[in-house]
């Protein structure tokens, strides 16, 4: 109310000295009662002789040069500082000489009803032009950052920011967040926020990883199985779950038995009653099998407990109708097994690869070969008789066996003995064949044969026996001969060795008889009967009561006599009492 009080002032005074003074006598215009120069009746204050017309307008609420206005173009225009701080409202206006109370010189205030605004202020985070710039906030570079907030570039966009990158601002810039507590700004899925997974990540950015986490997410982790042999094969019966394997844990939850390293899957099944291979299968019931642990039965057909080593089977178990043992040589006859007593029936009773071992030629049954198969069957074996099958027809016969002359063995295959059997000149001839025979004369003693060149023909004779028992050329020939003055005639006992005639004993007939120097010569037939060139000729008279033997290198296949005679009148003969051939 001042300024208004000081303004109408001057217009009461006025009134006051304009009022007529009723004692002045002169003229009203020559009044000049200050002494200004100026009359009363163009001073408007002749009472103040600063107010005239011509005065200087002043400030001091007075209308100092009378011209009807007061403090014109003098005043101070002051705003309105409704909030106090200062600063006035540009939009509120008071013209004044001084300053209203409740008003400034200044018109900067942006916001007069809040006195924290002001050009003074400083700039702070709030969304306020606080210090009138018409700058608000992060437009403003003379902001307070003590008021700002640090904000963290998000470059994965996951709401967490790289606490290393970081920007002072009001309001979050773009690609920031008001978080920096993220471990790694490049995955989205690594965050505060996130769950901690199996990935060898801290994914939640806390500082542990995995199963150090006790947040993680257990539904990512694997199930681990304690392999306590340290097969690599784990016990499903236990289990822990976690990222990685605990320690003595394995993947596996395979292993039948975690007790021994040598069971498990990843075995090999062998005999020995376990499921090695943890496939629910043991020893012969498992197809995998390894056979070498294996044991062969050998199939016992005749039940002999001897089994057939052509016929095996490979098992952990013995199948039924087997046995271990594989030295059945006949798996048909329950009577043929290694240790069974041998008997003469043709078959390998004991087993030991021998036929009627021991036995051979002891029956008709089990014959030999020969004699010197009956002694290497057994050693043992006496002199006499045996049943041979030299011809291999599965018929035995009777045969001779001399078992110790010469180291035995000794098949006899042809024999004649006038002397002691009284066999006769037909025997003779039974047993060898005549395949010529010239001699005039034959005459039966009573103790041997004689033949003779009785009517002074130059004769000859060649007899053979067939000698069928199988040999390795051995020859024994036990002989009782007896030739009288046998200077031209000639004897020959000799035999066939695969093709070769071969000298037992020979003495050749003198070949002046041959060449007509007698009257009986040999004719060219005759003469041809020797058999080979004996290189010793008659001398005389022979007797031969011996036994040679003597080998040939071959099989001997028969014997042979052949005899010349060259005289007359029983001038020369010869007398045989016996013989024997024997072969080896």
């Amino acid at each position: 109310m001042r300024p208004l009080i000081l303004a109408l002032l001057p217009l009461a005074l006025l009134a006051c000295k304009d009022s007529p003074n009723t004692d002045d006598t002169g003229p009203i215009g020559a009044v000049d009662e200050d002494g200004d120069g100026f009359t009363v009746d163009v001073d408007c204050d002749d009472n103040d002789a600063a107010v005239h017309p011509e005065a200087t307008e002043v400030c001091d609420g007075i209308d100092n040069n009378c011209d009807s206005a007061v403090d014109e173009g003098v005043t101070t225009t002051f705003y309105t500082d409704a909030d106090g701080d200062l600063y006035g409202d540009a939009a509120s206006p008071v013209e004044a000489c001084e300053a209203p109370e409740g008003a400034v010189s200044d018109a900067t205030d942006c916001d007069d009803g809040d006195a924290a605004v002001n050009p003074a202020a400083v700039e702070v985070c709030d969304g306020i032009d606080n210090d009138c710039d018409a700058l608000i906030d992060d437009a403003d570079d003379s902001v307070d950052l003590s008021t700002t907030t640090s904000w963290y570039t998000d470059a994965d966009g996951d709401g967490h920011g790289d606490p290393d990158l970081s920007t002072l601002a009001c309001t979050p810039p773009s690609g920031t967040v008001a978080v920096g507590d993220d471990c790694d700004d490049n995955d989205a899925a690594i965050s505060p926020s996130a769950t901690e997974i199996c990935n060898d990540v801290d994914d939640d950015c806390d500082g542990l990883t995995d199963d150090d986490d006790d947040s993680l997410d257990l539904g990512t982790a694997a199930s681990w199985y304690p392999d306590t042999d340290g097969d690599a094969y784990g016990d499903a019966a236990f289990s822990a779950t976690a990222c990685d394997a605990p320690a003595g844990y394995v993947a596996d939850a395979t292993d039948c038995d975690d007790g021994d390293a040598a069971i498990n899957p990843g075995a090999t099944e062998v005999c020995n009653d376990v499921d090695d291979d943890c496939d629910g299968d043991t020893d012969d019931a498992d197809g995998s099998l390894d056979l070498s642990t294996a044991s062969s039965w050998y199939a016992d057909s005749d039940g002999d407990n001897y089994g057939d080593a052509a016929s095996s089977t490979l098992a952990c178990d013995q199948p039924s109708a087997t046995v271990s043992d594989s030295t059945d040589c006949d798996d048909s006859d329950s009577t043929s097994y290694p240790g069974a007593t041998e008997a003469c029936d043709g078959a390998d009773n004991d087993c030991d690869g021998v036929v009627d071992d021991g036995l051979l030629g002891t029956g008709a049954a089990c014959p030999a070969a020969s004699c010197d198969d009956v002694l290497a069957d057994n050693s043992a074996s006496a002199d006499g008789s045996y049943y041979l099958d030299p011809d291999g027809t599965g018929t035995g016969t009777l045969f001779e066996c001399d078992m110790t002359t010469d180291g035995g063995g000794w098949t006899l295959v042809l024999s004649w003995d006038r002397e002691n059997d009284g066999d006769s000149q037909a025997d003779f001839e039974a047993v060898l064949t005549e395949n010529y025979n010239s001699m005039d004369e034959w005459i039966e003693g009573g103790t041997y044969i004689q033949w003779s060149d009785y009517n002074a023909t130059g004769d000859a004779m060649d007899f053979e026996g067939a000698i069928d028992v199988p040999n390795s050329g051995d020859v024994m020939l036990d002989l009782d001969y007896y030739g009288y003055s046998m200077e031209q005639s000639g004897i020959f006992f000799w035999v066939d060795a695969n093709g070769t005639p071969s000298d037992i004993y020979c003495q050749a007939p003198n070949t002046d008889c041959y060449t007509g120097n007698y009257t009986g010569a040999y004719d060219a037939t005759e003469w041809g009967l020797q058999p080979y060139t004996c290189g010793v000729e008659a001398t005389g008279t022979i007797s031969l009561d011996t036994v040679f033997t003597d080998s040939f290198g071959a099989n001997v296949d028969a014997f042979s006599i052949t005899g010349f005679q060259c005289d007359r009148n029983h001038g020369d003969y010869s007398r045989l009492y016996s013989f024997a051939v024997w072969v080896r």
